[in-house]
């Protein structure tokens, strides 16, 4: 699961850590499976399309947005998808 942190908040938070612990605990409970978070603020996300990072174009292809923007579009304002072999 990919979790865009909003970059005012603080990533060792305290309030933060335990609400993400909840939500791994939840989709557990829902799912049966375990819940992996990728964890990154609005800059750090930017950084990784605007670098062309491997996993960017994976989120592209399968992202679906549980709540707030659609992934796609903040995607595609910080960074356009890269066409092959640029």
């Amino acid at each position: 699961m990919l979790l865009v942190r909003p970059d005012t908040a603080d990533e060792a938070d305290e309030a933060w850590g335990r609400q993400v612990e909840v939500l791994r605990d939840r989709v557990k409970a829902w799912t049966g499976n375990h819940c992996q978070i990728y964890e990154v603020d609005g800059t750090g996300l930017a950084e990784h399309a605007e670098q062309g990072e491997p996993i960017v174009a994976e989120w592209r292809q399968d992202a679906l947005s549980l709540f707030g923007e659609d992934l796609r579009r903040v995607l595609g304002a910080v960074a356009p998808p890269r066409r092959k072999g640029t």
